[in-house]
C-alpha cells in the first residue's frame, strides 16, 4: 500500500508538471487563461470601441498640428518629463521615449524608440538585463495613435497595470509588423522621457524615429 501510494504521488506530480504547461484546467494556467479571455472580450467590447473612437477624433483634429510643431512639443515633453533611467521605468504599461544603440548595428534599428513597456521577458536568464516593449515607430502613424489610445483605455480598466497577455489580442492584428522588440537595458541611454498616460496619443503622433 505504501509503495502504491508513493507511486501515485509521483505520477500525480509528473502529470501536474505536464498540465501546468498545456492543460487549461490547471490552477496556474487557468489564471493566465482568464486574463487572456477577459482581454479578448475587452477587445471586442467597450475598450476597443472607445480606443478607436478617441483615436479617430484625435487624428482628425490634432495630428497635423502636432506634426507641424513636433520639435517644440518634444522639447516641452523633455522639459516636463525627462528623468534618469531606473528599474521603475520599465514597468508594464509605461510609455518611454529614449535613445538606444542596438547590439547588432548591421540590422536596421531605431535610435530613438518610443515604446510601451511590457516588462521583463519570460526567459529567466534575460529578466535582469532586458525588457520587452512595443516600438510604435514600426507602425504607420494612424496605427500608432490607435495603439496609444487602446493602451489608455486598457490601463484605465486595469488600474494602471497590465501584462503581455493583456495586449496579445490587439498586437495580433498587426501581423508582419515588427513592433514587439526586446531591448538590452544597458544599451538604453541614461535619460528617458516617461510619458504620462494623458500624453500617450500626442507622443505617438510625433515623428521622432531615427533609423540606422
Amino acid at each position: 500500500m505504501k509503495t502504491e501510494g508513493k507511486a501515485q504521488e509521483i505520477l500525480t506530480r509528473i502529470q501536474g508538471k505536464k498540465n501546468n504547461r498545456r492543460d487549461l484546467n490547471t490552477t496556474e494556467y487557468k489564471k493566465d487563461g482568464r486574463a487572456v479571455y477577459e482581454t479578448q472580450n475587452l477587445y471586442e467590447g467597450n475598450v476597443f470601441k472607445n480606443a478607436l473612437s478617441n483615436a479617430k477624433k484625435f487624428i482628425g483634429k490634432s495630428i497635423s498640428n502636432i506634426r507641424k510643431n513636433a520639435k517644440k512639443i518634444l522639447n516641452q515633453l523633455k522639459r516636463d518629463f525627462l528623468g534618469s533611467k531606473s528599474a521603475s521605468n520599465f514597468q508594464p504599461g509605461k510609455m518611454l521615449a529614449m535613445n538606444y544603440k542596438a547590439k547588432d548595428t548591421k540590422k536596421r534599428f531605431d535610435k530613438n524608440p518610443l515604446i510601451i513597456c511590457l516588462g521583463a521577458p519570460r526567459n529567466k536568464k534575460l529578466q535582469k538585463t532586458h525588457t520587452l516593449g512595443l516600438n510604435m515607430h514600426w507602425m504607420q502613424m494612424s496605427d500608432r495613435v490607435k495603439l496609444a489610445s487602446f493602451f489608455v483605455e486598457l490601463l484605465k480598466k486595469r488600474n494602471g497595470e497590465l501584462t503581455y497577455d493583456d495586449v496579445k489580442p490587439f498586437i495580433s492584428k498587426f501581423k508582419g509588423s515588427p513592433i514587439l522588440r526586446m531591448y538590452i537595458i544597458k544599451n538604453i541611454g541614461p535619460k528617458v522621457i516617461e510619458m504620462p498616460t494623458d500624453q500617450f496619443m500626442m507622443a505617438s503622433a510625433i515623428p521622432s524615429e531615427k533609423w540606422a
